[in-house]
């Protein structure tokens, strides 16, 4: 693997589409970070609107399964909803596919555990990186771990109303 190093930046992954945020690096992250993860469960899988993220969001899903991980896939989410995934339902954790501010030539993803704590640099990442550059992982899982797409736009507005004053 081409020397990804600097794509692990303190609080998440960033990095040029094509050249170093290819879908077999993000398979390759996905595996290290279902093989890292402290919590038993499923993990949740967001993505924004760039056109790159449908398939980075694929090779992710398709890295974690690989290792065992259960996949619960969220689609075009933002990512205060995927914090509201991985805390509602007390997954295992949760990645959002996206490169927030930067320009189109860009993405990333931000990782987290569970109980909808960030993974950067110094509580896991490191470890993420390391292993993906090594490509050094658990041996494949017997059984991929499942897959199944699920819609939490009715219970994110929900709880967003829960936040609203009612009108008498």
């Amino acid at each position: 693997m081409a020397d990804l190093g600097g794509i692990f930046k303190a609080y998440d992954i960033r990095g040029l589409v094509k050249t170093e945020l290819t879908p077999e690096t993000v398979l390759s992250i996905g595996k290290a970070f279902g093989d890292w993860l402290p919590m038993a469960g499923p993990v949740a899988v967001g993505r924004d609107m760039r056109e790159d993220s449908a398939k980075l969001a694929q090779s992710l899903i398709e890295g974690l399964r690989r290792q065992g991980r259960s996949v619960i896939d969220v689609g075009l989410v933002t990512s205060d909803m995927i914090y509201f995934a991985i805390g509602k339902r007390k997954l295992a954790g949760g990645a959002m596919i996206t490169a927030s501010h930067n320009s189109k030539d860009y993405n990333g993803i931000k990782l987290y555990r569970d109980e909808v704590v960030p993974v950067g640099l110094d509580s896991g990442l490191a470890k993420i990186r390391d292993n993906t550059l090594k490509q050094k992982f658990k041996p494949r899982a017997a059984k991929p771990g499942g897959y199944r797409k699920l819609s939490i736009r009715d219970d994110w507005i929900a709880h967003c109303l829960t936040f609203v004053d009612k009108l008498s």
